[in-house]
């Protein structure tokens, strides 16, 4: 095999397409100045290496690359309004922008990707696979208002048109991103692990999963007014743990499907927790702090557990009466002061209601519609109120009550029913 090295020292304004082939290439391209374009293009080659760095604003970088083996790739751009441009089959890419108003565009087939951005309104559009092994995908950015895009097709406003659009990508995929108001859109199809760090204020993250197995995705946001919003498609056995900490923040998921598990932990006040799920899924929402709301529907089966610590909590569970869960429980625990939980239970067999405050001035409604299904309520403390609604076949209630200048007020509709309450 021959062995190349060709290094280009570029000025300004100057263009540079290079193709390269067989076997054992490098190519270095360097460019200064303001303007410059540079583009390597290798084909049916192995141990081949491209690297590009260039200084300066508004310069172009491309590598196309096909039919490559043990390739290695380098971009280096340092300045104002670059772009950089890869579409590979490589085995390693590394690729850093540091500035202001840069764009990167990494597609097609690699093992390990590494691209890192530094700098304020910086964009990143992302759609890789695995290269014949599961590929490691891991995005930096550091700075504010900066975008990472990933699993949306050219030309990418087609993904703002049509949601359900989604692409196969990388199998470990680590998103970080450090500072105020950045954004992340992930849609991906078959992708089986992601970590999501946002360290700021008024960050937001999407994803979207449309289809999979045994996928897993980690969710830390950190700071005031973050915002994310998860959806898992048709997959299964597909878990979610997301954790936010900080002021005003708000975490939505949607579930469809078998065995799928959520975590969700909010730690801090004036937080909202907005959870679906449907077909045999399983939940726990954790919320710590005051002022705090959780807003849960259920389908079908479903299994959720909710935890509320602080002052002036509000809790709401749904059921969808027209689809009604079937075997469906729910475990809602509120402690501390002044909270409010409202229930609309409206199955169509077998469900279960676990409810328990402990504190002062709570109250609580419940509204069930069901056939063969069980409440238990418990309440602990002083000027605590209770409201139950029962209708249908052989219903049960039963209700504690302790402490002082509590109430408890009850209707039952149907037959068979029952009802145990007590007061100490």
């Amino acid at each position: 095999m021959k062995s190349r090295l060709l290094q280009i020292m570029a000025i300004a304004g100057l263009i540079l397409p290079l193709t390269v082939y067989a076997d054992g290439n490098t190519v270095v391209v360097e460019q200064e100045g303001i303007g410059n374009v540079a583009t390597i293009i290798q084909q049916d080659a192995t141990n081949s290496h491209a690297g590009i760095y260039q200084i300066g604003d508004q310069h172009q970088a491309s590598i196309n690359q096909a039919g490559m083996t043990d390739a290695y790739d380098e971009i280096r751009q340092s300045g104002i309004g670059n772009e950089l441009r890869i579409e590979m089959e490589i085995q390693n890419l590394s690729a850093e922008q540091v500035g202001e108003g840069n764009v990167g565009h990494l597609m097609g087939e690699a093992e390990n990707v590494s691209f890192r951005q530094e700098g304020n309104n910086n964009s990143a559009y992302i759609n890789v696979r695995g290269f014949g092994y599961p590929a490691d995908l891991a995005i930096t950015q550091m700075g504010n208002e900066n975008l990472i895009s990933l699993g949306c097709p050219e030309p990418y406003d087609i993904c703002i048109d049509d949601p359900l659009i989604s692409q196969s990508l990388a199998d470990d995929l680590f998103y970080t991103q450090i500072g105020d108001s950045n954004e992340i859109h992930a849609r991906l199809d078959l992708s089986n692990y992601q970590e999501i760090t946002q360290l700021g204020d008024d960050n937001y993250f999407y994803t979207r999963v449309t289809d999979g197995y045994m996928n897993i995705l980690l969710v830390n946001q950190i700071g005031t007014g973050n915002q994310a919003d998860s959806y898992i498609g048709w997959g299964e056995n597909q878990q979610l743990i997301l954790t936010q900490d900080g002021l005003g923040n708000a975490a939505s998921t949607w579930q469809h499907a078998d065995r799928n598990q959520l975590e969700v932990l909010q730690q801090g006040n004036l937080n909202l927790a907005d959870i679906v799920q449907r077909q045999d899924n399983t939940g726990m929402v954790e919320q710590t702090g005051d002022n705090n709301q959780a807003d849960l529907r259920m389908w079908m089966g479903e299994s959720l557990v909710l935890l509320q610590d602080g002052a002036n909590h509000y809790a709401e569970y749904d059921s969808d009466p027209n689809s009604g869960p079937t075997n469906s429980a729910a475990d809602i625990s509120q402690s501390g002061n002044s909270h409010s939980a409202i229930v609309y239970d409206f199955g169509n067999s077998d469900s279960t209601l676990l409810l328990l405050q402990d504190g002062t001035g709570h109250n609580m409604l419940v509204n069930q519609s069901a056939r063969h299904s069980d409440m238990a309520a418990q309440q602990d403390g002083s000027g605590n109120e209770f409201s139950v609604i029962q209708s249908g076949i052989q219903m049960s209630a039963d209700i504690m009550q302790s402490g002082n200048f509590n109430v408890v007020h009850l209707t039952q509709e149907g037959v068979g029913n029952t009802v145990d309450i007590t007061q100490q």
